[in-house]
Formats: C-alpha cells, structure tokens, sequence
C-alpha cells in the first residue's frame, strides 16, 4: 500500500466516524446528512456497513429514485406507505441512492432528469419536515456542485455532508447506457457534459447517427465532448489503452471540427482546432500542430476573438521553438505578448516573459533569458501565482545552468521545489526533481542525480505522466551511461522506447533510439548501433528537426 492509498483510507475513515456520530447522535428528529462518493463499489460497501452497524438499534431502509420523477419526498412517502412501521418509530435511516444515475439530458422542451430532481428538494423542502428521520442522500462529486447552485434552501438544511475518496485505480467505472430515446428533434447537452459518461454518450451519437444522419447539428458538440473525455482519461489508462484512446481523442475531435466547419459553427471550432493542435504539439507532430494552430489564428483574427488570437501566436511560437527556428518563435511570442499587454491579461503576459525567456536559453542569450525569467516571476509574484513562481524558479535554473552557474542552478530548483510540495502540486514537484537531477549529472555526482531521477520518476508513475516517465528513464540512462554501467543504460532507454512508442510520442521515440545508438557504439555493437541510429534519423526527418537529422549523420559516419 502506498502512501496515498493510507492517506485516502485514513480520511474515508474519519468521515465513517462523522457519519455514524451524525446517525445516533440525531434521533426522531429530520437530519439529512449529504454523502459524496463517485464509485459504486466504496458507496456499497459504506452503505452495508453502516446499516449493519446501526441495525437492530437503529432500523436501516433504502429507497431508490425513480429516474422519470426523481422527488426525495415523493420517493419517501412512499416508503413510509409501505412501512407502517415507520408511523410508529420514529427512529430510522433512509439511504437514498440512484441520483447518480439521472442525466443532464433535456428531451422535447422537458426538463433534465437532474434539473427535475434538483428543483423537487428546493421547493419540496418544507414537506421533509413530516418525516422524522435521518435522511442519508448519496450523490457524485459533481452532484454536490450542482446541488448548492440549484437548491441552495435545500443545502441550508444539511446536518453534514461526508466526502469519501476512491482509491486510486487505472480504470473509470463503467455507468450505465442512456435508455434508448424515441426521438431526437428536442435533444440538448450541456456544454461541458459533467454528468454525462463516456458510455452515454457513445450511445446518444451512435442513436443520433441513425436516426437524424451524421450532419446532425448537435453532434458536432457532442464529438467534442467525447474528445474531451477520452483526452482527459489518457492519465488514467494503463499503457496498453493510451495509444487506442488518443487515436479515439484526435478522431472525435477531427470529426468535431469537419461538422463545425461545415455548419459555420465559429466559437465552437476555434475550441476544438486549438485542443487538436495542443495534442499534436504534444506528440512531436510539429507541422500538424502547425496547421491547426494557423486554422484557429485565421478564425480568432476572422471574429475578433484576441485573446484566442494571442493563444495562436504562443502555440506556433512553442512548435516553433521545439523545431529550433528560434528567431521565428520570438516573433510570434512577441506578437502574443503584445495581445496579452493589450487585453490585461497578466497572467498571459508572464506566460509569454516566461517563453520568450525559453527561447533565448536555447538561442544562448542567457542575460536576455534571465531578463525575462525574471519579469515572469514578478507577475506571477503579483498576482499570487503560486504554480506559476515555482516554474519561474525552474526556468532560471535551466539558464543558470546553462551558464555553468551550478549553485545557483541549485538554489532557484530547490525554491521551485520547496513551493511545489507547499502547495500540493506534484507535477511540479517531479520536474523540479528531474532539474536537479541534471544539474547533479554535470557535477559528476551521478548518485545524488539517479536519487533525484527516481524520485521524479516516482511521482510521474503516481500521476500518470507517461511522457515525463518516458524522460525519466533516458535520464537516469544517461546517467548510467556515464557510470560505466551500459547495461542498465540500455535498459532504461528501452524502457522510455516502449512508452514513447506506445503513447505515440516520436519525438521522444527519437531520443530514445539516439541514446541507444550511442551506448550500442560504446559497447562496440555496431550493427545494432547503425540500427538505432538509422531509427532516430528517419524519425528527426519526419518531424522536420534538421539539426538532430544531422546529428544523426554524424554519428553513423563515426562508425
């Protein structure tokens, strides 16, 4: 068991207590307690153990609700009708479950089967007071955020609300299909789909497809939503699935944007285009990312969309920079910066500070590079961005760095981790890891670097960053190799060449090879280091990065 596990065990059982105090400490009297859970499994089991718990004492009842009329008290009533016993004693829990199974769906000009549910508590409360009870409503995270919204009255009558974690697990729980809808003309989905699973919503496109044909209007959004989910699943997935989803992500969204196009639907495609474009970017497909990073600057300049015209310039200025044409990345992050500076977007002007300063490390400019640095840090600073002053601090370690500064480097990674561990973010964390890392490597303390390495690589495991795994691996080849020890060194770069073959990542696929290409010569393999060679050079080649292209070259002539 790992320490988030016990962590999320340790508060499960501390809001157990709460709700059982809650149940006994509250009798003949209405006590309606809120329990948050969103998988099935852990509310079951809490479920069974509290009624076991309670009962003789106590007598335990559940009521399901009814999904066409989902009314608390319409569903309690008739319990009550059917358990005479309950007009005697007054001493009982209800367990309420099943709204975790009402959509967000709006069918022929009716309401949602959540907004009928939610606007039953807000103007049936008052009709609760006739049942002397504890009323124990089970919903889902998203559930509750709704529910203080829509039934603030309702809300203001909770006794407690009990917030149980689920353990961490690689897989989503299934939910189930939406019923099969007769007619589809009145459909309408909420923007972002919070209560709508991946399940529901294969089922509502695959009903809308049949019924109205692929031009349907409203599955142009839908495509989008269900990108979104299978984008947002991929750090949740075993390596074996991540490959299919983000296949399943670019399509949808690549469907989404076709019916946007074509039904001139604007705001909705400048959304989709720059999501397609982050992906691309992502796996090294730098002149994709290219394309549609264009397609949305021309449709943001089209409708005066700026702010979405300066997130064109930052994504074509970061490809840009990855392929090493630095001069045409600074114009382009000038270009965004000066949108930002414009529109008073302060945030967005120390996200351009903070890439301006990116480019001039590569280019060599270090004065330059700290300038900027530091006039990132101090927005981020000013406007209380934490996050963004952890990576200001990373980002001046990578200049001074650079400059062979290593102390100094040091010192700003160390603030940066210092910062990400206070406030929880441990993406940050990892990276400030693997920063040190890299420094240590240079000094030639090559085991504090694999410490460093292998506590980057821990978090990036727990948090599902498989590209930062992948990275992880060829650093702490890297150090090995140094070490001597070119064995290890080649088992680490293997490892990172599954992940980045897998998750699609042939930048990274690239690096991997290179590094095994340079242990395999130092091993004397030279077939098999021509092989790697040959592998990272046709991939470099593809992705238009010339320098590696020749890189390459010049190591297959040294053999």
């Amino acid at each position: 068991m790992n320490n988030e596990t016990s962590s999320i065990i340790d508060q499960n059982e501390r809001e157990y207590e709460g709700l059982i105090v809650s149940l006994e400490a509250n009798q003949e009297r209405l006590n309606i307690l809120i329990c948050v859970c969103d998988q099935e499994k852990l509310r079951e089991e809490i479920i069974d153990r509290y009624s076991k718990e309670l009962e003789p004492v106590i007598p335990c009842y559940r009521i399901d609700l009814d999904q066409k009329e989902p009314s608390l008290r319409a569903a309690i009533a008739s319990l009550v009708s059917r358990k005479p016993e309950l007009l005697q004693s007054k001493n009982a829990v209800i367990t309420t479950t099943g709204v975790e199974k009402l959509h967000s769906i709006e069918w022929q000009q009716e309401k949602s089967e959540l907004d009928k549910f939610f606007g039953y508590l807000q103007w049936t409360r008052e009709g609760l007071r006739e049942f002397p009870y504890s009323i124990v409503l089970w919903v889902t995270s998203t559930v509750e955020v709704n529910l203080r919204k829509k039934s603030p009255d309702f809300w203001s009558w909770r006794k407690g609300v009990f917030r149980f974690i689920s353990p961490p697990s690689n897989f989503l729980p299934s939910q189930e299909f939406l019923p099969i809808l007769q007619s589809f003309d009145e459909i309408t989905i909420d923007k972002d789909i919070p209560s709508i699973s991946k399940e529901d919503l294969l089922e509502l496109i695959e009903q809308i497809e049949v019924n109205k044909g692929k031009k349907e209007p409203r599955l142009a959004s839908l495509y989008a939503s269900l990108a979104k989910i299978y984008n947002h699943r991929l750090s949740n997935l075993p390596l074996s699935d991540y490959r299919q989803e983000l296949l399943l992500a670019i399509e949808y969204y690549q469907k989404a944007i076709d019916l946007q196009k074509e039904l001139n639907l604007e705001l909705d495609l400048v959304a989709s285009l720059d999501s397609l474009a982050g992906i691309y970017y992502c796996l090294g497909e730098y002149q994709k990312a290219i394309e549609f990073d264009q397609q949305h600057l021309a449709i943001t300049r089209k409708i005066g969309d700026r702010g979405g015209e300066a997130k064109s310039y930052r994504g074509l200025g970061n490809v840009y920079d990855s392929l090493g044409e630095y001069q045409k990345a600074i114009e382009f992050h000038q270009q965004s910066l000066a949108i930002k500076r414009e529109i008073g977007d302060r945030g967005g002007e120390a996200a351009s500070y903070n890439n301006l300063g990116n480019v001039y490390n590569s280019l060599g400019e270090y004065q330059k590079a700290i300038e900027f640095h530091q006039q990132s840090l101090a927005i981020k600073r000013e406007i209380g961005d934490r996050r963004g002053e952890a990576k200001s601090y990373n980002n001046l370690g990578n200049v001074y760095y650079s400059l062979g500064e290593y102390q100094k480097a040091i010192e700003f990674c160390q603030q940066s981790l210092a910062i990400t561990r206070e406030i929880g973010d441990r993406g940050g964390e990892a990276k400030s890891y693997n920063n040190l890392g890299i420094v240590y490597y240079s000094l030639g303390e090559y085991q504090k670097a694999i410490e460093f390495h292998q506590q980057s690589l821990a978090i990036k495991r727990e948090i599902g960053d498989r590209r930062g795994e992948a990275k992880s691996y060829n650093n702490l080849g890297n150090v090995y190799y140094s070490l001597g020890e070119y064995q290890k060194a080649i088992e680490f770069c293997q490892q990172s060449l599954a992940i980045t073959r897998e998750i699609g990542d042939r930048g990274g696929e690239a690096k991997s090879w290179f590094n095994l290409g340079v242990t395999y010569y130092k091993l004397k393999r030279i077939s098999e280091a021509k092989e790697a060679y040959l592998q990272a050079r046709e991939l470099f080649q593809a992705l238009g990065l010339a320098g590696y292209v020749q890189k390459c070259d010049r190591a297959i002539r040294r053999l």
